[in-house]
């Protein structure tokens, strides 16, 4: 949950997950659309509050996960920079899907209710400007509403790698390395609103 970078250490809440730009970005599981916003440094967003069977079915998902850097703190402009296992789920809890960077929005908060699968936006590079340029999804999981969360930084953000299977970039082949490296230097940030600010 944390990203390195060479000028500067900073948080990073959360999974970017590459996607090349318009790849369909579906719901995880079953639940309500409860925020529908632009941010500054995540662009187009949109959050879902889960529903009982959709937080039934998070609990069950739960997975096997080690820290990547479990001991490593690497110092960055004198700042300690590790990665952290970030907040439990208790099973009880609300439980928020938080999904950032999106070039389309499209769902509508007057219509809540999405299905587990359903698309729900496409990916792409809103709001990025700097790290991650890579067309790509930006993914949290909370246990608490986006006030909260946002007054709480990690207090509240459950690691996604414990829930998440995903490839770690020391599992990906050098084809999907070059492929990432390809789309960051072909798009940059050429969408920075994507199809349209939300």
């Amino acid at each position: 949950m944390t990203r390195y970078d060479s000028t500067k250490a900073k948080v990073h809440h959360g999974l970017d997950l590459f996607a090349p730009e318009g790849t369909p970005v579906k719901a995880c599981l079953s639940g309500k659309v409860c925020l529908i916003k632009w941010m500054n440094g995540y662009g187009n967003t949109l959050a879902i509050k889960l529903d009982e069977a959709g937080k039934k079915e998070f609990a069950q998902m739960a997975i096997t996960y080690e820290l990547l850097y479990p001991n490593a703190v690497t110092t960055i402009n004198n700042v300690d920079v590790k990665e952290y296992e970030g907040a439990t789920y208790d099973g009880n809890s609300d439980v928020y899907l938080f999904y950032a960077h999106l070039k389309s929005v499209d769902v509508d908060i007057k219509n809540p209710e999405v299905k587990a699968g359903q698309t729900i936006g496409s990916s792409g590079v809103s709001g990025v400007s700097g790290g991650t340029r890579a067309p790509h999804l930006h993914f949290e999981i909370w246990v608490r509403d986006w006030p909260t969360v946002y007054s709480g930084g990690w207090t509240y953000r459950v690691n996604p790698g414990m829930y998440v299977r995903f490839k770690s970039y020391d599992q990906q082949t050098a084809e999907e390395r070059k492929q990432q490296a390809d789309q960051a230097a072909k798009s940059a940030v050429n969408n920075f609103f994507g199809d349209k600010k939300v």
